[in-house]
């Protein structure tokens, strides 16, 4: 596949190219290749780690298999390694820490042990008919411990060093303490709160200092994510989390957009990055600040300074504060394929309930987009000189209107009592009047060339050039002054 793709990307060089085409595909053929090395060698070392994990296990007579030999601890309870756990095992230095799970007076028995080099294990921790889970600090061998919403935080010893109960974190009775990882060259340690499989809080903990942080989180549950936990920069997708497959199959068969949203813990800044039909991103953070992530069968690589460069908010926050609407668009604005404007809507939980794109939208001397207008549950704007009339609550275009003009991005459409909707346009059409999806008139005029703003005023229509020429039309669209 690679040497197919690498021999595609060079007839595509050779052929049809000037010699500055021919620069640009060559530097993007070095960038893929880098790309495709960079992953064949975390492949690589992934699949080494993981043939020396499973040769230690091997070494010390662990098949890794609940049903698998068992051993008894030191009271002769029988045990064996608890696979099903996600995080059952992991080492540092020349031990391996895994769980273990054994019954004892119809009790399920968790325990911590530690596993050196000859095979012999000992008790770190041990819990009875409760969740265990537990990460390593890479700085110094100590250990976090999850148990009943409690943490215990044990030095490389098994000795008892701190412990933090639910309400250290100030989260709600209904929500439960889950573990992440310990942020790199650091002794903090990050947490969720979690009520059911919804993420209310991220939490930050020094280990060493005790210091809590918690960060409310805004989005809606997904298990497409991935977070780097240095910078707080969170890669996530409204591709839902699905309890049964009913649902699931659904949803896959809806054939529904899926968005890809940046969004900082610490801060609450929030970027769209891209959208695919139905698709999981699988976002990954490489280094730096760049990530990557699928969409339609290929890899796309971005980083943090592209996305907010490349996202430049077009409303006010007040549209935001009373109704709930974002727009914002996405691209450069001198690409010769244009750029695609994004209106998502919220509800009061902050989490978006519909999200709409119009792609590839030229940019020119014309106005790319209105500002919207919302009466009567339906939201009107302008994009690339069509009217759309789109449903509030569900994101449905209504009914469309073509070549009504260009306004300016901070022109709304004006509505009157009649529901006549009235547009103004920076070139010909000048003035369009519409109603019900229905164009009534237009006037098209050289002296109205730039129209920079229009009011509604006692039934008249006010045209503003600039600040000293200004033109009145009645609403039949005939020029009064």
């Amino acid at each position: 596949m690679r040497t197919f793709l690498l021999g595609l990307m060079s007839l595509m060089i050779l052929v049809g190219c000037s010699g500055s085409q021919q620069e640009e595909w060559t530097e993007e053929r070095t960038e893929y290749l880098e790309v495709i090395d960079s992953l064949e060698a975390k492949v690589l070392a992934l699949e080494d780690e993981k043939k020396g994990l499973v040769a230690e296990l091997d070494s010390l007579g662990i098949d890794g298999g609940e049903t698998g030999e068992t051993d008894d601890d030191e009271n002769g309870l029988a045990l064996a390694p608890y696979s099903r756990h996600y995080h059952f095992q992991d080492t540092f230095e020349e031990y391996i820490y895994a769980i273990y799970r054994g019954e004892e007076e119809n009790k399920s028995i968790l325990q911590l042990r530690q596993i050196d080099t000859s095979g012999s294990s000992r008790l770190f921790y041990q819990v009875s008919d409760k969740n265990l889970d537990f990460r390593i600090n890479p700085l110094d061998g100590s250990i976090v411990i999850e148990t009943g919403n409690n943490l215990i935080l044990l030095d490389s010893q098994g000795n008892l060093i701190r412990e933090f109960v639910k309400g250290d974190f100030e989260v709600s009775s209904e929500e439960g303490i889950s573990l992440l990882d310990f942020q790199e060259d650091s002794d903090i340690i990050w947490l969720t709160s979690q009520e059911t499989y919804i993420i209310k809080n991220y939490i930050t903990l020094d280990v060493r200092t005790g210091e809590v942080n918690i960060y409310p989180f805004e989005l809606g549950p997904s298990e497409d994510y991935d977070l780097d936990m240095t910078s707080g920069w969170l890669l996530t997708s409204d591709y839902p989390m699905f309890l049964d497959v009913n649902t699931r199959d659904a949803y896959l068969a809806g054939n529904q957009w899926t968005n890809l949203y940046l969004y900082n813990v610490f801060t609450g800044e929030k970027y769209f990055v891209d959208q695919g039909e139905v698709n999981l991103f699988n976002p990954r953070w490489s280094y730096n600040s760049l990530f990557e992530y699928q969409i339609d069968g290929r890899f796309v690589q971005s980083s943090i300074e592209e996305i907010i460069t490349n996202n430049e908010l077009q409303i006010s926050d007040s549209l935001v504060e009373t109704y709930g609407i974002q727009l914002y668009t996405q691209g450069n604005l001198y690409l010769e394929d244009g750029i695609i404007i994004n209106m998502e809507k919220y509800n009061s939980m902050d989490f978006i309930t519909w999200h709409k794109v119009w792609n590839h939208i030229p940019v020119g001397t014309l106005s790319t987009h209105s500002y919207p207008t919302i009466k009567d549950r339906v939201i009107y704007i302008v994009v690339n000189q069509t009217l759309y009339a789109i449903d509030f609550d569900t994101g449905e275009t209504l009914w469309q209107a073509e070549n009504v003009g260009a306004s300016a991005t901070d022109q709304p459409p004006l509505i009157d009592e009649n529901g006549t909707i009235y547009l103004s346009g920076q070139f010909q059409p000048n003035l369009t009047a519409i109603q019900d999806g229905q164009i009534l008139w237009q006037v098209s005029s050289d002296d109205l060339y730039g129209i920079q703003k229009l009011e509604l005023k006692e039934n008249q229509l006010i045209v503003h050039l600039d600040y000293e020429t200004v033109f009145t039309y009645d609403k039949s669209g005939n020029r009064i002054d």
